[in-house]
C-alpha cells in the first residue's frame, strides 16, 4: 500500500490542477436548479433584484453564498459591491473566488479598490490568480502599478497576472512596461495560460511597440507548441513592418499546419509593404481551406491598384469560391471605380446568381463605385430577400463615404436615406440612421424637419428591434442635440421556464445538422438556465431548422439563428444575459446580443479560444462533436435541423 501512495498523490494533484485550469460548471446527473434554492437565486437574478440576492451572501451553505455571489456578476449592479467585500473573508476559497469574478464585471472604481484590497489580504494562490484577472477589468491608470509591478512567485499568479495585464490592455490602459512583461511571459518553460494571455495581450495592445522584442514574437509564433498561442503571436507581428517580419509571415509561419494561423499571418500583412506579400497573397487565394481564401482576399482587395497589372488580370475569378470572387470584384472596382465594364461585370454575376449571401456580397463590391448608384438603390428597395436589401444598404452606406462620391448625387442619397427610414425595415432603418449621424456629411443643414425620424421610430417596437431603435435614437439625439441622449433597453419581458429547465439533464446533447454535416453540442444549463432554456425550446418548436449561418468571420465565429438571414432578425422578446466565470475557447457557444440584456435568438460558435468575448455575451453550450464541420461552415450554409439527443444516447 505505501508503494503507491506517491501515485496516488501525484493523480490527485494533476486532477487538482486540471480542475482549476477547467471552465466553471457543476456536472451532475440532474441540474442545480432541482434544488429549490438555486432555483430562488437565479430567479432573482433573471429580475435583476439585488436586494433579494444579497441576503443569500449570509447562507450557511457555501454553495449558496457563491451561487448569489455569481448572479451579482450578471446584474452587474455597482450597490452591491458593498455587500461583496464581505464574501471577501468568506471561510469558503469558491466563495470568495466568486464575489472577486463579481466584482471584476462589476468594473466600477469601488470595485476596483475592493479587488486592491483583496490582493493585500489574500494568501490563497488560487484565489490571488483570480484577483488579478478581475483587476484588469477595472484597474485605473493610477493603480496601475498594481498590476504592473506585482511580483509573481508561481506560476498561477503568472497566469493571473497576464491576463489581468491582457483585460487592462484592451480596456486601452497599458504602459510600455506591459510589453516586455509579455514578451518574457512568452518563454516555452511558461504554462500554456501565461503564454496565452500574454500573446493576445501583444495581439490587441493598439500600437504596441515590439520593436525591442521581434525575435521573440516570431519564434512564438512558429515554434510554440499551441497552435493557440501561435496565432495571437502572428497577429502581434501586425505592429511591425522590419523585413525580417516579413520575412517570417511569407516564408514560414504562412506555411503553419493549423489555417487559423495562416489567417492571422496574413491578417498581420496588412503592414506590410505589398510587394513582399503580393505572391504569398495571390497564392493564398488558392488555399485549400475556403475560410484563408477569404482572409487572403480581405487583404488584397484595398490593394488591388498597386498590384501589377498581369497579377490583376490574372486573377482566376471563375474558379474561386464567391465570396473570394465578390471581395476582389470589389477591390478591382476601389482601384478603378469608373471602369463601367467591370461594374456591368459585377452586374451580371449579380444577374446570374440565385444565391442571396453572393448577391448581397456583389451589391457591397458595387458599393466602390457612385457610378453603380441607381442598380444598387433598384436592387436595394426593389428585393423582398432581406438579405440582399440589407446587403444594399450597406453598400450605399459605404459608398456614401467615398472621397469621390458626387456632389450631384447628395440631394438624391438624402432622399434615399429617407425613404430607408419610412420603409419600416429594421436593418434598412439602422443603417440609415447610422449613416446620417455621420457628422462629416452634414445632414443636420440638409433636412427642414426630422418628423421622418419620429415616424420611422414609430415602426419599431422593443424588444424585438432594439438594435434599430438604438441607431434611430441616437440619430434623434444628434439632430436634436440632444445633452442627455435617451436610453434605449429592454424591459423584463421573458420569464424562464423552470418547469423546461428542470426537465434538461446537466449534460444535455443536442444535434446541429447542417448542410455541411452534424455537429453536436452540450448544453451548460447549470451556468445559463435561461439561454439554455431559451435555445432548447425554438429547437423544439423547430424555429432553428432551415436557417442560415448568416455570418462567418474566418478564425473567428460562424453565427446563425436570425429569422431574416441577415443579423437584424429576431423575435418578440429577450432574454437576460448570463455571465459565468466560463472562457470562450475552441468550439463554444455564445449567445449574440445588441447590447447586455438584449439576447434572442441568435448565436454563434467560435472557431478558436476569442477571450475578448469572455464576461460580455453569454456562454450556454460547447461543441463535442464536429469541430471539423464548425471550421468548414460558410456563409449561407443551411441548419437543417437542430433536435434534442435522448439523454441515454
Amino acid at each position: 500500500m505505501k508503494d503507491i501512495l506517491p501515485l496516488l498523490c501525484v493523480l490527485v494533484l494533476a486532477v487538482a490542477c486540471d480542475q482549476q485550469n477547467s471552465d466553471y460548471h457543476t456536472i451532475s446527473a440532474n441540474n442545480r436548479f432541482t434544488d429549490e434554492v438555486y432555483q430562488q437565486i437565479a430567479e432573482f437574478q433573471d429580475r435583476r433584484d439585488t436586494d433579494s440576492l444579497v441576503k443569500f451572501f449570509d447562507h450557511e451553505k457555501p454553495q449558496y453564498r457563491e451561487a448569489a455571489a455569481l448572479a451579482c456578476a450578471s446584474v452587474q449592479d455597482s450597490e452591491t459591491v458593498g455587500y461583496l467585500n464581505r464574501l471577501l473573508k468568506d471561510v469558503d476559497t469558491d466563495v470568495r473566488i466568486a464575489a472577486i469574478y463579481a466584482l471584476g464585471q462589476i468594473g466600477t472604481d469601488s470595485a476596483q479598490n475592493s479587488l486592491l484590497y483583496s490582493l493585500h489580504i489574500e494568501d490563497t494562490i488560487v484565489v490571488r490568480k483570480e484577483v488579478l484577472t478581475a483587476l484588469g477589468k477595472c484597474i485605473t491608470e493610477e493603480n496601475y502599478d498594481a498590476l504592473l509591478t506585482f511580483e509573481a512567485t508561481d506560476s498561477m499568479e503568472m497566469e493571473g497576472l497576464a491576463w489581468g495585464l491582457y483585460r487592462a490592455a484592451i480596456r486601452g490602459v497599458i504602459r510600455p512596461e506591459a510589453i516586455s512583461v509579455a514578451v518574457r511571459f512568452l518563454h516555452p518553460s511558461h504554462t500554456f495560460q501565461t503564454r496565452f494571455g500574454a500573446a493576445h495581450l501583444l495581439a490587441r495592445t493598439r500600437n504596441a511597440d515590439i520593436s525591442l522584442h521581434l525575435d521573440t514574437i516570431i519564434g512564438s509564433a512558429m515554434y510554440d507548441k499551441s497552435a493557440f498561442v501561435r496565432m495571437a503571436s502572428a497577429s502581434a507581428l501586425k505592429h511591425s513592418q522590419d523585413p525580417k517580419v516579413a520575412t517570417a509571415l511569407t516564408k514560414r509561419i504562412i506555411k503553419d499546419r493549423d489555417y487559423r494561423v495562416r489567417i492571422n499571418a496574413i491578417r498581420a500583412m496588412r503592414s506590410l509593404d505589398s510587394t513582399s506579400t503580393e505572391p504569398v497573397l495571390m497564392n493564398s487565394l488558392l488555399d485549400e481551406n475556403t475560410q484563408v481564401a477569404v482572409a487572403a482576399a480581405q487583404v488584397l482587395s484595398p490593394n488591388l491598384s498597386k498590384l501589377h497589372s498581369q497579377n490583376i488580370e490574372g486573377l482566376p475569378l471563375t474558379t474561386l469560391h464567391w465570396r473570394v470572387r465578390a471581395i476582389l470584384l470589389g477591390g478591382m472596382l476601389t482601384a478603378d471605380n469608373l471602369n463601367t465594364s467591370l461594374i456591368d461585370k459585377i452586374m451580371q454575376c449579380y444577374d446570374t446568381t440565385t444565391n442571396a449571401y453572393e448577391k448581397a456580397a456583389l451589391l457591397t463590391a458595387l458599393g466602390y463605385s457612385p457610378r453603380a448608384y441607381e442598380r444598387v438603390v433598384t436592387e436595394t428597395f426593389s428585393t423582398q430577400q432581406k438579405v440582399i436589401s440589407t446587403g444594399g444598404m450597406r453598400s450605399l452606406a459605404a459608398m456614401r463615404g467615398l472621397s469621390d462620391f458626387p456632389d450631384e448625387l447628395k440631394p438624391a442619397f438624402a432622399d434615399m436615406l429617407k425613404e430607408a427610414c419610412l420603409t419600416g425595415d429594421l436593418a434598412m432603418i439602422g443603417t440609415a440612421a447610422n449613416t446620417l449621424i455621420n457628422p462629416d456629411y452634414g445632414y443636420k443643414e440638409v433636412y427642414d424637419s426630422i418628423d421622418f425620424l419620429y415616424e420611422a421610430k414609430s415602426k419599431l417596437t422593443l424588444p424585438k428591434d432594439n438594435e434599430g431603435m438604438q441607431s434611430i435614437q441616437a440619430a434623434i439625439d444628434y439632430f436634436e442635440e440632444n445633452a442627455s441622449p435617451e436610453v434605449v433597453a429592454n424591459l423584463y419581458n421573458h420569464p424562464i421556464d423552470w418547469d423546461l429547465v428542470s426537465s434538461i439533464d446537466s449534460q444535455q446533447k443536442i444535434n446541429i445538422i447542417t448542410s455541411k454535416g452534424t455537429i453536436e453540442i452540450e448544453m451548460f444549463v447549470n451556468d445559463a438556465p435561461g439561454s439554455v432554456a431559451n435555445f432548447v425550446q425554438l429547437a423544439k418548436d423547430k424555429y432553428f431548422d432551415g436557417k442560415n449561418f448568416h455570418r462567418v468571420v474566418p478564425n473567428f465565429v460562424a453565427q446563425g439563428g436570425c429569422n431574416r438571414g441577415d443579423g437584424w432578425g429576431g423575435e418578440d422578446y429577450s432574454i437576460r444575459s448570463e455571465f459565468a466565470p466560463l472562457h470562450y475557447k475552441e468550439g463554444y457557444i455564445g449567445m449574440a446580443s445588441a447590447g447586455k440584456d438584449t439576447e434572442g435568438t441568435q448565436w454563434f460558435i467560435t472557431h478558436s479560444p476569442t477571450p475578448h468575448l469572455d464576461g460580455k455575451y453569454t456562454i450556454f453550450a460547447r461543441v463535442t462533436d464536429g469541430m471539423e464541420i464548425v471550421h468548414q461552415l460558410g456563409m449561407g450554409d443551411v441548419i437543417k435541423q437542430v433536435s434534442l439527443q435522448n439523454v441515454a444516447e
